[in-house]
This record gives C-alpha cells, sequence and structure tokens, in this order.
C-alpha cells in the first residue's frame, strides 16, 4: 500500500484493500449506494468488488480486445460496459450472467452512459448515438447523426438530455426527439464534456489547449486559453461554482460564480511537483479535489480554502489514470496504468468538512 503524508487538517485513514487487474484501469464507477465498485481494463477485464471487502470475490466479465467504458443502472445491480470487441455488455452484478447485449455498430464503442430516466441507454459509435431501452426491447436504435465521430458525451444531471462533444462544439439530443434539440457551435476540437450540476453551464476541454464554458440558458460562449496543451479532464464541484480543469502540470480551477461566470477571472493555480496532471475528481457533496498524476500519486486538494494540498497519497505503482469518489463522498477509488486498483477511506475528525 502507499504512503500517505498529512497536510493540514485532522483526518484519520485508513487503507481499505488494494488489488491488481490484469491490464491499465480504463474506467472505475461506483454504484449508486456506494456498496460495490466496477473497473475495467484495456485489457477487456471487467470486475466488480465490495467496497469493504475488495479483492474477497471479484465477480469477472470480459470484452474481447479490451474493456472501454463502465455505468451502473441506479437499481444498483445492473451494470453496463462497452468496449473494442463492438459490443455493449448488460451485466446482473449479483450473478455475474448477462442480462443482455448489443453490437453497437463499429469496432468500438468508446461511451456509456445510463440516462436519468432510468430506462434508456445511450452508446456512442463513430459518428452514432445509440439507444437502448434494456428490459423492454431487444434493440437498440439510433438516437441521432453528428458531423464527427463523437469524442466524449454526458447526461445533464436528473434530466434526459444528452451533450456530446464532436470537432465543431457540443449538440444535445433527448429520447423520442428526431433531431438535436440545440447546438453549440465552435470552429474547433472539443474532446470531453461536463454539465455543471446546475446546468447552467456546459463546458469543454479542447484540442487547442483552450476551455470552453457556454451559458446555456443563452449560448454565451467563454474560452479561456494559455493552458500548455490539450486539456483533456474536467470535474465540477457539487455547488457548481468551480470547475477544475486539467492540462500537463497545470491544474485550473475557474470561479464561476455571479451573472457573467469565469469571465474577466483569473483562475486558481495548483501545482504538485510539476507532474502531469491524468485525472480529476471533485468529492460528490463537499469541498476536496482529488487529483491523479503521472509519477503515481494522489493529492487531494482544498481549492476554495488553500493553494496547499491536503494530503499525498503514492507513489503507486504506474501513472494514475482514474481517481473516483463514493458516492457518500468518504473514499476514494484509485487506478493506474499497471492495473493497480485501491480504495482509499478519509474520514474527517472534529468539525472539519
Amino acid at each position: 500500500m502507499s504512503r500517505l503524508i498529512q497536510r493540514q487538517r485532522a483526518f484519520s485513514f485508513a487503507p481499505r484493500w488494494q488489488t491488481v487487474l490484469d491490464d491499465y484501469v480504463q474506467a472505475l464507477a461506483w454504484s449508486t449506494d456506494g456498496q460495490t465498485l466496477a473497473a475495467a481494463s484495456i485489457g477487456g477485464t471487467i470486475a466488480w468488488f465490495s467496497a469493504d471487502q475488495g479483492n474477497a470475490s471479484p465477480v469477472l466479465g470480459r470484452h474481447a480486445f479490451g474493456a472501454s467504458a463502465l455505468s451502473w443502472h441506479p437499481d444498483r445491480r445492473r451494470l453496463a460496459s462497452s468496449g473494442q470487441d463492438g459490443r455493449v455488455i448488460l451485466w446482473d452484478t449479483h450473478t455475474g450472467r448477462i442480462l443482455q447485449q448489443w453490437l453497437g455498430g463499429t469496432s468500438w464503442i468508446e461511451h456509456v452512459a445510463w440516462c436519468p430516466d432510468q430506462r434508456h441507454l445511450a452508446w456512442s459509435s463513430g459518428k452514432t448515438i445509440m439507444l437502448a431501452r434494456p428490459g423492454e426491447t431487444a434493440e437498440a436504435t439510433p438516437l441521432g447523426s453528428l458531423p464527427s465521430t463523437i469524442a466524449d458525451m454526458c447526461w445533464a444531471p436528473g434530466d434526459a438530455t444528452l451533450a456530446c462533444a464532436i470537432y465543431g462544439g457540443v449538440w444535445l439530443w433527448s429520447p423520442g426527439q428526431p433531431m438535436p434539440l440545440r447546438t453549440f457551435p465552435w470552429k474547433g476540437s472539443c474532446i470531453t464534456v461536463r454539465w455543471s450540476p446546475d446546468r447552467r453551464f456546459l463546458a469543454t476541454g479542447d484540442q487547442d489547449a483552450t476551455v470552453h464554458f457556454w451559458f446555456t440558458a443563452t449560448g454565451i460562449d467563454l474560452r479561456m486559453s494559455g493552458f500548455p496543451g490539450k486539456v483533456k479532464t474536467l470535474s465540477w464541484d457539487f455547488s457548481s461554482r468551480y470547475l477544475a480543469t486539467g492540462s500537463g502540470p497545470c491544474l485550473a480551477i475557474w470561479d464561476c460564480e455571479g451573472p457573467s461566470g469565469p469571465e474577466g477571472r483569473s483562475p486558481i493555480l495548483l501545482e504538485y511537483q510539476a507532474a502531469t496532471i491524468r485525472a480529476l475528481a471533485y468529492q460528490p457533496d463537499g469541498p476536496w479535489l482529488a487529483a491523479g498524476y503521472q509519477n503515481g500519486h494522489v493529492v487531494l486538494w482544498e481549492p476554495a480554502f488553500s493553494i496547499d494540498p491536503l494530503f499525498s497519497a503514492g507513489p503507486f505503482d504506474g501513472e494514475i489514470t482514474h481517481v473516483a469518489w463514493s458516492p457518500g463522498g468518504r473514499q476514494l477509488a484509485v487506478g493506474t496504468s499497471h492495473g493497480n486498483l485501491a480504495v482509499l477511506d478519509f474520514t474527517p475528525k472534529g468539525n472539519s468538512p
């Protein structure tokens, strides 16, 4: 287990468990009750673990040629996965049985996500969004086709509106609608997209080393530049005030409060050992930001209060590929490029948040 250095506040820390998958950790996803952690490797393995017991009895499945994404249904039993074998698979995590599977349309299905309505499952297949209603129909149907390959997609919080990032901006779709609801055009390549929790903003990380903010009510576009390279990772805090953005060693926190959002404001800049950022995740209901770095360290920040890190955990074996908070915000899952998978417990003492 990695070494942990406490920095500022009083916390108790207990390493919960650690195991190793067969390859690079490609995706991590917690069930909605925080009792089960699912992991996917670039080698194709799909595994799920008890949050408390870890590697006591994982149930395994597999995508040929590699797995790419995971998404839990809110019922906490059904887990969807996608892979380079062109399949989307729906697993029963209580038994390990395949409930349904679909051929996605291309040789690589990169993204898969349950709709907040709990009925629809969407995935991207090249330039096409596919939609299925598991348990209701056997077939998947195209929701819509875009002018370029879908680089990322995400559902609006609590709403059946799907945002798709492409070369050319962001397109919005909804089940049952034959045409896009709206487009947010931009002449460039958007590579990742995230809604703010209050749906006031859509933010994209871009190929040309910029971040875009769109006010969803008006379509006004703000462009933030000055990053050292393309912006691959974004994470909103639960209040929708702060957006964390990562590019190279630059961790920039944008304050979006007020009618003008981040316009005209300088970001909060955080740096750790000049290491390259690989993953970011804000705590679901608190101020902590977890950042995973190429040097195998995981750093816990509280950007609204200090530019000094709270904790540094590591080094883990390999680059950090994913960090994921449990729904309660008291456990952090960590995956690495060498297949290491760990769950860390963070418990505040006294009146710490």
